[in-house]
């Protein structure tokens, strides 16, 4: 049982550390461009059902897919990257990023937007996910500069809570794009 709780707290640290080494790419690397409509109304969501977090992931990837931002495979990746690593996705109570590294199944840079009717549990304490935002870049500077900046309006609860409450893509889209993710 110690083990177990050491490597709790090693998962801890690490998100930590992985945070702080983005903020300070971020700061190294203020000439990240990334582009303007990085989410599409098309891209979101809102008041989506899934059964568990396996389909909420895919449904959240398939928007991108959809709009032809990543394959199918990008989602398998993603998943996969879940299974093995566990839960660490689940970045804030409610709310599930999910990502995996740049690769040739992303085709071009963007996020989607899932919002779900009935929360999904990822076994996880900051469970149960109600919203499931999938990033795909293609190299790992715009990976970094989305992380980073979507970490920091996502620490935001008036953020959170826009989100949650908001029932219009293409509002939240605007939102996204014009204040927090340009």
């Amino acid at each position: 049982m110690l083990t177990l709780y050491n490597n709790i707290a090693i998962i801890k640290v690490y998100r930590i550390s992985k945070l702080k080494f983005i903020k300070e790419v971020i700061k190294i690397n203020n000439n990240i461009i990334l582009n303007e409509n990085i989410i599409l109304s098309e891209n979101i969501n809102l008041n989506a059902t899934a059964k568990d977090w396996v389909e909420a992931m895919r449904l959240s990837g398939q928007l991108l897919v959809n709009s032809n931002y990543i394959t199918e495979g990008y989602i398998d990746l993603t998943i996969k990257t879940v299974e093995e690593y566990g839960p660490y996705i689940v970045i804030i109570p409610g709310l599930a990023l999910s990502h995996s590294r740049p690769d040739v199944t992303v085709l071009k840079t963007g996020i989607s937007l899932l919002s779900l009717s009935k929360p999904v549990h990822f076994n996880c304490e900051n469970d149960p996910v109600d919203i499931v935002i999938t990033l795909a870049a293609v190299n790992d500077t715009d990976h970094l500069g989305l992380l980073s900046k979507l970490s920091d309006y996502l620490s935001e609860e008036e953020n959170m809570d826009f989100i949650r409450n908001c029932t219009d893509p293409e509002a939240l889209a605007r939102e996204l794009n014009k204040s927090h993710i340009e």
